[in-house]
């Protein structure tokens, strides 16, 4: 029985009566309807802030696209910035001389500093 009625209830269709008072009724309603107003403000503060953002787009992509130019050639040459290290002697004049390098230079510095750090450590502690 409940399955007959929801059956017929699914079948039938809706019948409407007066359709264009139902649709007049509904357009008086959207009418009705407060309009709401942009503040004057507003409206010039979207445009100036829009084109700040635009002119500042456009800034960032004429810095980015912008040519570099070429340096030109200067008869005197710069001059070349050498890195200066200073290192015990001993290490340079116990290294063959034509053939020095910076690893075997670095290692005998390192093996002096070790040897002169085990000196420091066998000296007394001196009391105030």
């Amino acid at each position: 029985m409940e399955n007959k009625l929801i059956r017929h209830l699914k079948e039938a269709k809706p019948v409407l009566k007066n359709p264009e008072s139902l649709t007049d009724s509904i357009m008086d309603r959207i009418n009705l309807l407060p309009v709401h107003k942009v503040s004057p403000l507003l409206i010039w503060t979207r445009a100036a802030l829009s084109s700040a953002a635009v002119f500042l787009l456009g800034l960032f992509i004429f810095q980015q696209t912008e040519a570099q130019e070429a340096p030109i050639a200067s008869s005197t040459p710069k001059p070349i910035i050498e890195n200066k290290i200073e290192v015990d002697s001993t290490c340079i004049q116990t290294l063959n001389d034509d053939h020095s390098n910076a690893i075997e230079t670095y290692l005998c510095y390192m093996q002096q500093n070790s040897i002169e750090n085990e000196l420091f450590k066998t000296y007394p502690l001196q009391k105030n």
